[in-house]
């Protein structure tokens, strides 16, 4: 009986060590922004003063995190979400 529950013992500490081990390698990730390169973020809002303030706040996180943010568009809902489709803007906050 001792020698079963140790055996379960060991078994749960060598399953931990290797998922920790695991769970702590490097990986690349092709969104991290360094000093070399500058990664421009378009985006844009409606006539909606709700959604220029959400656009703005998502604008000023971005900038913190080393983002070059454009100046956001003010265009219809129609119109973003085409360019968003299309590739010509990265985001908007408008979510109908």
């Amino acid at each position: 009986m001792k020698q079963k529950y140790l055996k379960t013992v060991l078994g749960t500490i060598l399953t931990s060590v290797l998922i920790i081990f695991t769970s702590c390698q490097q990986t690349p990730n092709s969104q991290t922004v360094t000093n070399s390169q500058t990664v421009i973020i378009r985006s844009a809002h409606s006539n909606w003063i709700e959604e220029l303030f959400q656009t703005n706040i998502v604008n000023i996180g971005l900038e913190k995190l080393g983002y070059k943010i454009e100046k956001p568009k003010q265009i219809g809902y129609p119109a973003i979400y085409i360019s968003v489709a299309n590739g010509d803007l990265d985001y908007s906050t408008v979510y109908y």
